[in-house]
């Protein structure tokens, strides 16, 4: 009774939708994961009625993503529920930008909106010229072939400005959309990433939301693969992914064995090569391969429960050109310098869905950067940053404030990944979207031991957090058969 087909360790969005894959596939699955509910860093939790992630979450492009050509393939389309349509005349994001002005400017934008940068460009104050060096630039990015996004690989994108004469506000947005987007400091971020992500925002749009929150999309897939002979294990921690004569045979938990030829990982590559599998049944230059990789950024965030709605966008972006974080800035901040400002990455859920709140309420998720390192000492003094932000952009906020939560890396890491390595186990995402771990470089979704495979934002995937999972889970399940 303890032999399956498969084995999934970790109930994220990657494990979970390449369960229902296989699932359908007619194969004999079992799916173990160590909290008490699946949905991993996509669980939605419910307090005093009010009902959010961890931090902001949405998923790019808006339409025609990965999660509607699973729902698709699974044949539930109807069960995914997008709670925003992409030829919406409501205004979906909210850009707060200071630059030339001195101060913080405003312009509301719809998601078909994005093809005309005519409104960014007056939040910029570009003039003529400016103007249409940015148009230039923005052009060739969307229309850039598939071969030549590739070429860049081995260029961050701060490299692939540097070719351009820019106009700085433009500089400053696309470092924003590195630190948003991708989760990585603004001159390490991945060029060829970058523009893949850019290109399908400006097509397909971008800040999408699933009605009920992220964690009833997790619900939909679990019970696709219990209604397909597949098991579940919930509050169960894997103690070992068990390997002999470099064949997986299995896992092991605090109660018993499973067995099975293939284990899949959704517990991150580095926890599952350092600590589930263990390093002696790698070869050294793969053991100091994964050690090497580096993780990506977090978001620290402070949710704010209102007594009132008081901001009417499901979602706000605030920035400027010394918010943004390069590499230089990140090292500033853990040796203990304090920024005047923070950039915020705002998302309202009743604003999306009205139930994800009392009537009459609202909760407020405000985020910036921050290191994914589980005992990072910066997080006070960013915490204090974003309630200052707060109080600066949006005044009305903190008098309906009824209470807050705060959480960091050292949450996360609890949640969803285990510290395996110094300055990791917090990340957002998974590894960092940068330099030498995108596109040619990215991890393979199968590993060197036989029957051993990883799934989720680590490996084999693209795209922004959660829609990367459903990619690689695809790739995986590709891998698999």
């Amino acid at each position: 009774m303890n032999d399956y087909d498969m084995i999934i360790v970790g109930g994220g969005m990657g494990g979970l939708a390449l369960g229902a894959l296989l699932g359908q596939a007619g194969k004999k699955i079992l799916l173990i994961e160590k909290n008490k509910r699946v949905g991993g860093k996509g669980l939605t939790f419910e307090r005093k009625g009010f009902k959010y992630e961890m931090w902001p979450i949405g998923y790019m492009p808006l339409k025609d993503n990965a999660f509607h050509a699973l729902f698709e393939k699974l044949g539930i389309e109807s069960e995914l529920k997008p709670a925003w349509d992409y030829e919406s005349d409501e205004p979906l994001v909210g850009f707060y930008y200071k630059g030339r002005s001195g101060r913080y400017d405003f312009i509301d934008s719809r998601p078909k909106d994005v093809a005309d940068p005519s409104p960014l460009f007056d939040l910029w104050k570009l003039d003529e010229n400016e103007r249409e060096s940015a148009l230039g630039f923005l052009a060739q990015l969307v229309l850039m072939a598939p071969e030549q996004v590739d070429e860049l690989d081995d260029v961050s994108m701060k490299e692939f400005m540097a070719r351009f004469e820019l106009p700085r506000p433009l500089i400053e947005y696309m470092d924003m959309h590195s630190n948003i987007s991708l989760l990585a400091l603004s001159d390490t971020a991945s060029a060829s990433e970058q523009v893949k992500i850019l290109q399908e925002m400006a097509t397909k749009g971008a800040a999408g939301y699933f009605k009920g929150g992220y964690e009833r999309v997790g619900r939909v897939l679990a019970d696709y693969i219990l209604n397909h002979g597949g098991e579940i294990l919930t509050d169960q921690r894997i103690e070992s992914i068990d390997v002999q004569d470099g064949q997986v045979t299995g896992v092991t938990t605090k109660d018993k064995p499973y067995s099975s030829p293939i284990v899949i990982s959704n517990a991150g590559i580095q926890p599952t090569v350092l600590k589930l599998v263990g390093e002696e049944h790698f070869a050294r230059e793969y053991v100091d391969q994964i050690k090497n990789l580096e993780p990506g950024m977090t978001l620290l965030t402070t949710r704010y429960f209102l007594s009132e709605a008081v901001l009417d966008r499901p979602l706000y972006l605030t920035y400027s050109g010394e918010t943004v974080w390069d590499s230089e800035r990140y090292q500033k901040v853990r040796a203990g310098g304090v920024p005047d400002e923070v950039g915020l990455w705002i998302v309202v859920p009743s604003n999306y869905d009205s139930d994800m709140a009392p009537e009459g309420k609202q909760i407020v998720i405000a985020s910036t950067l921050c290191a994914p390192d589980p005992q990072a000492k910066e997080v006070e003094v960013l915490w204090d940053k974003i309630d200052e932000m707060v109080g600066k952009l949006f005044p009305d906020l903190l008098p309906a404030l009824e209470f807050k939560e705060r959480g960091g890396p050292s949450q996360v890491s609890k949640l969803a990944r285990d510290q395996v390595l110094p300055n990791q186990g917090g990340e957002a995402i998974g590894l960092g979207q940068i330099v030498g771990q995108c596109g040619r470089h990215k991890p393979a979704s199968k590993s060197p031991i036989q029957g051993l495979f990883y799934v989720g934002t680590d490996a084999g995937g693209y795209g922004v957090g959660t829609v990367q999972a459903v990619d690689s889970a695809f790739n995986c399940f590709a891998m698999i058969e």
